[in-house]
């Protein structure tokens, strides 16, 4: 459930910790002694000393992520201090999604509860495993970049540090079929995004917990249920920070962007083809169509098919032209596409 979170105001999870809004971030405060593992840079790790984890929106006034420390681990513990938290024990992660875009999903099931607080935004970072690098680290040197799925992922369970581990893989998978089930793309290359390339991770149990846990993978009830908080939340914070974002996947040109289709280069076709003064009015046309979404939704699927070998460069050309073109027509992606608006076009007028 998405829901406005104030420091006045706190949200009780199921087992007591509040999360509470601190000006520009979040703070999952612990009732009770918990056991967190974090991906964080300043004290990450397997911890049983915490008191709280926070989430912090980077952005200033002006809309601008920039550090004031000279490292991130130092910027990291600054922020700790403004929210009124002691470095030494707590950890946190930061973002540029605001939180009052944060979403809360809880789940019980046979006595076993799990919670996951997420925010998300890959508008601008999302990344495929393999992608080539944004940066390269030196010196603590550290890089912002708009966006970040950050994920509080809360079990009422006592769970051994290597579940605690495989608790937080069977989370990380349910990040990427959530933005799978979105379909939003790395920036980088052609591929569906499985993440940012700055996501932050906190896997939280209960020692004190009469329950004890063993498995967390997909076929425990555990990893059920940590698979559909965590994929839940994660849908909705990604929706909900993208209304104000061009990032609506039942529009054409954002079906195919990553295969290098936008407006620019389609208004390059159109001119080397002595039609530029027809391309505004074809392109808008294009994108109030909701059918060619769909036909934009086959042939990316045919393109993957042939980036990841299923079907042969030869054999998805002819399926691609066959989509497009079913009378026949000799061209290459994404000369077809811009081709079939063109007779799109045509037909309108």
């Amino acid at each position: 459930m998405q829901q406005r979170i104030f420091q006045k105001d706190p949200m009780i999870l199921f087992n007591k910790d509040q999360l509470v809004r601190h000006g520009r971030g979040l703070v999952l405060r612990f009732q009770n002694s918990r056991k967190v593992l974090h991906t964080s840079v300043a004290g990450g790790g397997i911890r049983r000393d915490l008191e709280a984890i926070f989430n912090f929106d980077l952005k200033d006034e002006n809309g601008r992520c920039e550090l004031r420390e000279k490292t991130y681990k130092k910027e990291l513990e600054r922020i700790a201090v403004e929210l009124g938290l002691d470095p030494r024990f707590s950890v946190g992660m930061t973002t540029a999604v605001t939180m009052d875009d944060v979403v809360v999903e809880q789940q019980e099931s046979h006595g076993l509860s799990v919670a996951a607080v997420v925010t998300g935004g890959i508008e601008r970072n999302g990344g495929y495993p393999g992608d080539r690098a944004s940066y390269r680290e030196e010196n603590d040197s550290f890089l912002m970049l708009g966006g970040t799925i950050n994920t509080m992922v809360i079990i009422g369970a006592d769970l051994p540090d290597g579940i605690l581990c495989r608790a937080a893989v069977t989370a990380t998978e349910a990040k990427a079929a959530a933005i799978h089930e979105l379909r939003l793309p790395s920036v980088v290359s052609p591929e569906i995004a499985t993440g940012s390339g700055t996501d932050g991770l906190a896997v939280v149990s209960d020692p004190a917990s009469p329950l004890k846990r063993t498995d967390a993978g997909k076929h425990s009830l555990l990893g059920q249920l940590i698979g559909g908080v965590v994929r839940s939340a994660t849908k909705k914070a990604l929706l909900l920070h993208m209304e104000s974002h061009d990032t609506d996947m039942t529009r054409m040109s954002n079906r195919l962007k990553r295969f290098g289709v936008c407006k620019e280069s389609f208004f390059r076709f159109m001119e080397k083809n002595d039609k530029l003064e027809r391309s505004e009015m074809i392109w808008a046309q294009a994108e109030a169509m909701p059918e060619l979404a769909v036909k934009a939704s086959m042939v990316a699927a045919i393109m993957d098919d042939m980036r990841h070998g299923i079907f042969s460069e030869v054999y998805g050309m002819n399926q691609l032209k066959r989509q497009l073109f079913p009378d026949g027509k000799e061209n290459t992606f994404p000369n077809l596409w811009y081709e079939f608006l063109m007779r799109i076009g045509d037909i309108a007028e």
